[in-house]
């Protein structure tokens, strides 16, 4: 309900892009702080978001079991993408490795 709320903010009330202070993963952690009891800190790495799939790793954030790696490859559904290309199941394809 988090995401709904800001998206409708954003709707009336437009926000600029800001590589560092209002990104993705800066975003992302506003609406995880506002709805989970354990906050993420700050970190200068928050601001880069190649590293937000980590940190959500580190905080036990993710499904599955395993190392990071391995997680981080179940988690590539490239393949499995172009093969169900326009496919009325699309969603349901490329999430079939998880069940």
């Amino acid at each position: 309900m988090d995401f709904l709320k800001g998206a409708d903010t954003l709707r009336k009330h437009p926000r600029f892009y800001n590589t560092l202070f209002c990104n993705c993963t800066t975003t992302l952690i506003e609406h995880i702080n506002r709805v989970l009891p354990t906050k993420v800190p700050f970190l200068q790495r928050r601001m880069m978001n190649g590293y937000t799939d980590y940190a959500a790793y580190e905080n036990g954030w993710l499904a599955g079991h395993g190392s990071f790696a391995e997680l981080r490859a179940k988690s590539n559904i490239n393949a499995r993408a172009l093969k169900a290309d326009e496919d009325p199941d699309f969603s349901k394809k490329i999430r079939t490795h998880f069940e």
